[in-house]
């Protein structure tokens, strides 16, 4: 009967290469996920609303219920996904450029055919986005 080769060799190998792909620090692999707004600075904002009333409160908690519901998506496919931004839906993204943990891109969502974009990663669960002109820009938390 003959002897079947063993694998097991190889098996320390693969694990090898899985944790460094997985490990990557590249940019545009670590965008690709589902980003919501990162709604700590709220936290402070809800605090002193309570200590200024019902009213208050309630409108400081209904502004951070409205926030939680803004979600993007970027998968690695390039399709991108807007909810709760006012440019609701689906389409795609290509990215221009690549300037160490900031990236350029190009997101073409239902009625707008190209919103220029600035991703800056801020390692893995982190990502600030600057949309158009740089006149705003908002921090978003990897869900």
């Amino acid at each position: 009967m003959r002897a079947r080769p063993c694998h097991c060799a190889l098996l320390p190998t693969l694990c090898c290469v899985l944790v460094v792909a997985a490990c990557s620090n590249d940019p545009r692999q670590l965008m690709v996920g589902t980003w919501g707004l990162d709604l700590s600075p709220l936290t402070a904002e809800i605090e002193t609303a309570r200590r200024h009333g019902e009213l208050a409160l309630y409108a400081a908690e209904a502004k951070r219920d409205r926030l939680a519901r803004i979600e993007v998506a970027f998968d690695a496919d390039g399709t991108a996904s807007m909810l709760g931004t006012g440019v609701e839906g689906s389409g795609s993204y290509v990215i221009e450029s690549v300037d160490g943990d900031r990236l350029r891109v190009r997101v073409s969502i239902a009625s707008v055919p190209e919103l220029p974009v600035e991703l800056t990663l801020h390692g893995r669960r982190r990502m600030s986005m600057t949309i158009g002109d740089g006149a705003q820009t908002l921090e978003f938390v990897r869900r």
